[in-house]
């Protein structure tokens, strides 16, 4: 496999990434999802946070996958919640997604976080059965979420029972 060809490990995203990062995120999300993708402003935003927790992944120096999350501030410092996941459909198989939530929990857990939250479309079964895997359970169902007919799920981890390094199963998840 040539140089260019091969992807990268899961790396810190910085703010030398933003550009690329929306590049991706127009590539990634469309349909309902298309009202949800962050801008080069937010990704700015977030990238220049301490409080964020954020991974790429790239092949060929491009972004094929990425996760970007926040801790909490203050009094829920404890809590950090995963903002977006995504993996470029032609990267699926390589198990990109579980390997980013991989990073992003054990960061937060770094940083003592005791609770992960997120939201899932609830028809991306893909996305939610690498969560369930990876020990979130539902916490509630979210009415005309992402669109007017696609609920969201809203989903815990409890990061001091939930562990790291968790066996690889299941597909990438698209959106979290």
């Amino acid at each position: 496999m040539a140089a260019s060809s091969r992807t990268t490990g899961v790396r810190p995203a910085t703010l030398a990434d933003a550009v690329s990062l929306t590049r991706f995120e127009q590539r990634a999300f469309t349909g309902y999802y298309a009202a949800h993708r962050f801008s080069e402003a937010q990704f700015r935003y977030y990238l220049a946070r301490p409080t964020t927790i954020a991974h790429v992944v790239e092949r060929g120096g491009t972004i094929v996958a990425y996760a970007l999350g926040a801790q909490q501030t203050a009094s829920r410092r404890h809590l950090v919640r995963l903002h977006s996941i995504a993996v470029d459909a032609a990267e699926r198989d390589r198990h990109l997604g579980s390997r980013l939530l991989d990073a992003f929990l054990t960061e937060a857990r770094r940083r003592r976080c005791r609770r992960a939250y997120l939201e899932v479309a609830a028809d991306n079964s893909p996305a939610r059965a690498v969560f369930t895997h990876h020990g979130f359970v539902m916490t509630a169902r979210l009415h005309a979420f992402y669109s007017r007919s696609v609920d969201g799920l809203r989903m815990r981890c409890d990061l001091m029972r939930a562990h790291s390094g968790s066996k690889r199963g299941g597909r990438p998840p698209q959106r979290g």
